[in-house]
């Protein structure tokens, strides 16, 4: 996310000292508990989809995942990508780009979706009404009508009914 600036971003820049930085703080994150509880905050407000045996089946495997890989491994590759300029690696690709965000996302917010989008030579912002961070969960099939629209060259939909 871009909102991932100043402090954490120069932290994680640092040679040796940003990976072990980022480290401690995923060491703490992978508490199962404290996974579990991120996973419901990114969901929109759509209670039905906290609720959903399914979706927290795939919480409780995302965050088993997640604690069976090895912290060296998460610390170097979070490190490395807040080092990127997601702004300056946007404009890299010529082929049409589609942006999907939820509405109610609050790990990458519409607000930065629209300037990635916005870098993008040929992108395009979708904003997905009562959806947090995983709109191929909280609305799969908006999601998959959004990048089969998309694939086949049509634009999507201005908005997603409710």
């Amino acid at each position: 996310p871009l909102t991932v600036t100043g402090a954490a971003r120069r932290r994680a820049a640092l040679p040796v000292a940003g990976t072990l930085l980022t480290a401690a703080a995923l060491t703490a994150a992978r508490r199962p508990d404290r996974l579990l509880a991120a996973f419901a905050d990114a969901t929109g407000s759509d209670p039905a989809v906290r609720a959903d045996p399914a979706n927290r089946a795939l919480a409780e495997e995302t965050a088993r995942r997640f604690r069976a890989t090895p912290v060296a491994v998460l610390a170097r590759s979070a490190a490395r990508a807040l080092r990127a300029d997601p702004l300056a690696l946007a404009a890299r690709p010529a082929q049409p780009t589609l942006v999907l965000v939820g509405e109610e996302d609050r790990v990458g917010p519409p607000d930065e979706a629209a300037a990635v989008a916005r870098a993008l030579p040929h992108g395009r912002l979708l904003v997905l009404p009562r959806c947090g961070h995983f709109p191929f969960v909280e609305r799969p099939l908006d999601t998959l009508d959004a990048l089969v629209r998309h694939l086949r060259g049509a634009p999507p939909p201005s908005t997603i009914p409710l």
